[in-house]
């Protein structure tokens, strides 16, 4: 026996429950992060993208024109609940924006920041290779004279002066940190 197939009909654009339409602003805050937007737009220019939409927005469509009628007598009681968990939820959009501004920036200068902070311990090793060789060869050089001693004195020498610039470096991050933290303790105190 071969299934009827009934008339499709025209479903709405948006949902109606009790006279109001949908509204949430933690979804217009997270919309509104450029990286979101940008990856909407690119799901939106491709063609499969489109069609996952299309499919999506008729599945949604088709559920909720079953389900809003049944739940719109209930939703009234839920409907302060809902509003206050969307209030937290965009509230706590609020903190990370505060605590990480890096999400309201656009993609490419987030991937410039992580790949300048990736990269930086490669940056600080290649440039420690280079001071290390160069001061290595300059003490050489000044020694001069018989190779085996020259390469001894050299490699002593370079050693001492990463250990004095080592030193040096540790005692200007502990000062900086000490005075930090002194300024900080007059301002807890003022």
């Amino acid at each position: 026996m071969p299934y009827k197939v009934e008339k499709q009909r025209k479903m709405p654009t948006t949902n109606v429950v009790n006279g109001d339409k949908p509204h949430s602003e933690t979804l217009r805050h997270v919309l509104s992060y450029p990286t979101v937007r940008e990856g909407l737009n690119l799901v939106q220019s491709n063609v499969f993208g489109q069609k996952a939409l299309e499919i999506s927005n008729a599945v949604y469509q088709g559920i909720s024109d079953n389900v809003f009628p049944i739940v719109a007598g209930p939703y009234k009681y839920v409907r302060p609940y809902v509003q206050a968990v969307d209030q937290v939820g965009d509230q706590a959009l609020l903190k990370i924006d505060e605590k990480l501004p890096i999400v309201t920036k656009p993609p490419g200068e987030i991937f410039q920041e992580i790949q300048k902070t990736a990269l930086a311990p490669a940056r600080i090793v290649r440039s420690l290779a280079e001071y290390l060789f160069s001061s290595y060869n300059s003490e050489v050089e000044k020694a001069g004279g018989n190779p085996v001693h020259a390469h001894a004195k050299g490699a002593v020498v370079t050693g001492l002066n990463i250990g004095i610039a080592a030193a040096t470096q540790t005692r200007d991050y502990i000062t900086s940190a000490k005075e930090e933290i002194r300024n900080k303790a007059q301002n807890a105190m003022a």
